[in-house]
């Protein structure tokens, strides 16, 4: 079974905070570390752990950033959705149903919508005129 486009999405932006996340572990590592070469009369275990400590507070937020990840995910599916029921609708049989593009922003969706909307348009118009010649 293919992994639903929402579930790849979602996971996509956990991956991404995760890459954050240790990207920023490292960083903090090393400029925790170069602290140190500069200032050895410290404890690198000391610096090393400022780094952890920054970190964890990222890592305390993960399961709000991997809520808000969801979040995005369902919003950038939701068009697709919508122009999916409609098709499933027409295809159903109610040929004057059409995909609602009022809330849709002015984007790639929208135009899909209003390209598959004329798709069945023409699809309705050659209908009606394969009926009306019988």
């Amino acid at each position: 079974m293919k992994t639903p486009l929402r579930l790849r999405m979602f996971l996509w932006l956990v991956a991404l905070l995760v890459l954050f996340v240790t990207l920023q572990f490292i960083i903090f590592s090393i400029i925790e570390f170069r602290v140190w070469l500069h200032h050895s009369g410290e404890s690198l275990h000391d610096h090393l752990m400022e780094a952890v400590t920054g970190v964890g507070w990222d890592l305390a937020l993960l399961p709000l950033l991997i809520g808000v990840a969801w979040w995005i995910s369902r919003r950038m599916i939701r068009p697709i959705r919508t122009i999916t029921l409609a098709a499933d609708n027409i295809c159903a049989g109610h040929f004057d149903d059409r995909i609602s593009t009022d809330n849709m922003p002015d984007d790639e969706m929208r135009r899909m919508a209003a390209t598959v909307n004329a798709a069945f348009d023409y699809y309705q118009d050659a209908v009606e005129h394969s009926v009306g010649k019988r």
